[in-house]
């Protein structure tokens, strides 16, 4: 979306101290590293980074327009007079005012997605079945957040078909902010679950704040539920706009029927339509499915023509990615855990009756006074489930592993590690041939290193094609 520098002044109501309103500032960036010549350069400070300390990168790269809210950092004018500059109270919520801007300009419809679990994973499979039928803009990697929305608004142009939006949260407030920039027309909730329990207290804290998409839903518009989630499906009440459920129970709207999960993807048919075959694991990824397939309904594009879109549907990544490799089954769940997601990852295991089962548990974090209930819990599930070894991460599953223990599980078979660098140094005499290995934890706890250590140690041994035993 291009602006004239007196629109940037506009939106955000901040002050020209240099250049005519009048000239080109083309589109909006927020890093150097991909600004383009005749682009506004728009400095966002964080805890750990400063877009002041690059006006001058800014500058040599062709920036058209800075807008900052440190006057005293710009360069002087006279150094660079063909280059505009705009002071404005806080850099963020100027972000915020350009995407509102942005959001003006647009005819077509906004979706938003949101959820404990599940919400990057749906739009993807949205964006995937709707670039096929429509013109439109997705979210660059998981543009999720207050810096995230106003800069997938600010890509989008005039004439696109759709906009398709990410919302993340973890404290009250922020979902009904996003909205309020991004203005949709159609939303989706996933699920709720214990997530982020640190900022929004409960359960429910989680639910209400998820809410706030679905209370702003126009009247027009629509909200996709997840019927199987009670408090999810109670959302449908806030609603002002009209309510499409779906999910596994048969009072969905669409319903997913026939579910089977092999080791080589996903089978499912859905209410009226052609089955679908998607090559993920997990069947809550039925659901997820139908969610996308919904939404894109309501944008024009048939169930069917979804099912065909989703046949080639590759989920984001450390998503329950599943790998064989020198005679070792790696599944990869290590972009983020909470107590819903685990039990679905441990769930999937089951695939794989013949292997030895080990498990590398990394903390999951932010769920506040809980945190100890919840971790005792995934302990006792991780003993009923089959796992032979396990390996806890972090100082939180401490209470994994007391837990499985109590449960069951033998003391020698469980092991407890600070980090996931010294889990990963440990893989090679805990991981044998023949085994199903399933590494989670939450983000900041890095479990990926433990796949890529495996995978990596198998692969030199020869990878073979998944499901050749």
């Amino acid at each position: 979306m291009k602006f004239r520098v007196g629109e940037i002044v506009g939106a955000t109501g901040g002050r020209l101290v240099a250049g005519p309103p009048e000239a080109d500032a083309g589109t909006v960036c927020t890093d150097t590293r991909s600004l383009g010549q005749g682009q506004t350069f728009l400095a966002l400070r964080g805890e750990r980074f400063d877009g002041h300390d690059f006006l001058a990168g800014a500058v040599d790269r062709g920036a058209a327009c800075l807008v900052v809210d440190r006057a005293d950092r710009l360069p002087p004018p006279a150094r660079s007079p063909a280059v505009a500059m705009v002071v404005v109270e806080n850099t963020l919520e100027a972000l915020a005012a350009l995407g509102r801007a942005a959001r003006g300009r647009l005819t077509c419809p906004v979706v938003a997605v949101t959820g404990s679990c599940g919400k990057t994973t749906v739009k993807e499979m949205l964006g995937q079945i709707l670039i096929r039928h429509l013109c439109g803009r997705t979210p660059r990697a998981s543009f999720n957040n207050q810096i995230g929305v106003p800069l997938t608004l600010l890509d989008a142009e005039p004439g696109d078909e759709f906009v398709l939006c990410e919302f993340g949260t973890n404290a009250p407030g922020e979902i009904a902010q996003l909205a309020g920039i991004a203005r949709p027309t159609l939303g989706i909730v996933t699920l709720v679950a214990a997530v982020h329990l640190e900022g929004l207290g409960t359960v429910e804290g989680v639910a209400e704040e998820k809410a706030a998409l679905v209370d702003a839903i126009p009247p027009g518009g629509a909200a996709i539920l997840n019927a199987d989630d009670p408090r999810v499906a109670a959302m449908a009440g806030r609603c002002r706009g009209r309510v499409v459920t779906v999910g596994l129970t048969w009072e969905a709207d669409l319903q997913a029927g026939h579910v089977i999960q092999t080791d080589r993807g996903l089978y499912f048919t859905a209410t009226g339509s052609a089955g679908f075959e998607i090559p993920v694991f997990g069947k809550h990824h039925a659901v997820l499915a139908l969610a996308a397939a919904a939404a894109a309904r309501e944008l024009g594009v048939s169930v069917a023509d979804s099912a065909a879109a989703l046949r080639t549907f590759v989920a984001p990544p450390m998503r329950l990615a599943v790998e064989e490799a020198g005679g070792v089954v790696v599944v990869n769940d290590a972009y983020n855990a909470n107590p819903s997601s685990m039990r679905v990852a441990l769930d999937l295991l089951a695939l794989w009756p013949e292997r030895r089962k080990v498990f590398f548990s990394g903390d999951m974090l932010e769920l506040g006074p809980d945190s100890r209930r919840h971790h005792e819990q995934l302990g006792g599930a991780i003993a009923e489930c089959g796992v032979s070894r396990l390996v806890c991460v972090g100082a939180e599953s401490k209470a994994t592993a007391e837990a499985a223990v109590a449960a069951g599980l033998a003391a020698d078979d469980v092991t407890t590690l600070p980090d996931a660098e010294a889990a990963a140094k440990v893989t090679p005499e805990i991981v044998a041939d023949g085994d199903v290995v399933l590494i989670k934890g939450s983000r900041a706890v890095h479990m990926e290193t433990v796949a890529e250590v495996i995978l990596a140690g198998r692969r030199a041994l020869g990878a073979r094609p998944r499901g050749d035993r």
